[in-house]
């Protein structure tokens, strides 16, 4: 499968147009569980989870565009809303969705002379996510 549009909403607001890369990634942290009864061997047990959302957007700095958004979550410290789907249309088993809410704790601006006007974003989730294909 070829990614060619995909969705991403943070806070309500339909950020596709502007997204050029967007990836989640989820993991459990891994806690020793090991005993004298291991048989010499660690043992784990799955611990916490975390995620986190990146995102290459192409910038724009008009009133209400990217760049203005992500300065308010930003500002606000408050966790956002976010969904993330393979495609830009309805959910489906071919088409899931995922949903959580993440932090906007970082905050860039500008980019290199004379290169497309860029934001990369790392945004931690805070909370569970959840998968849906419906």
């Amino acid at each position: 499968m070829i990614i060619k549009t995909p969705y991403l909403s943070i806070d309500g607001d339909d950020l596709t147009p502007y997204v050029m890369a967007v990836s989640f990634q989820a993991e459990k942290e891994s806690v020793d569980a090991t005993t004298s009864g291991s048989d010499g061997a660690r043992e784990n047990e799955k611990g916490l989870s975390a995620g986190t959302i990146e995102i290459t957007f192409k910038d724009d700095f008009t009133t209400g565009a990217i760049d203005a958004l992500v300065w308010d979550w930003y500002q606000a410290d408050d966790a956002v809303p976010f969904e993330i789907r393979t495609r830009d249309a309805s959910v489906s088993t071919s088409n899931p969705k995922w949903t959580g809410n993440l932090h906007v704790n970082s905050y860039t601006a500008l980019g290199e002379l004379g290169a497309l006007a860029q934001k990369q974003a790392s945004f931690p989730q805070t909370g569970p996510a959840t998968r849906a294909t419906s």
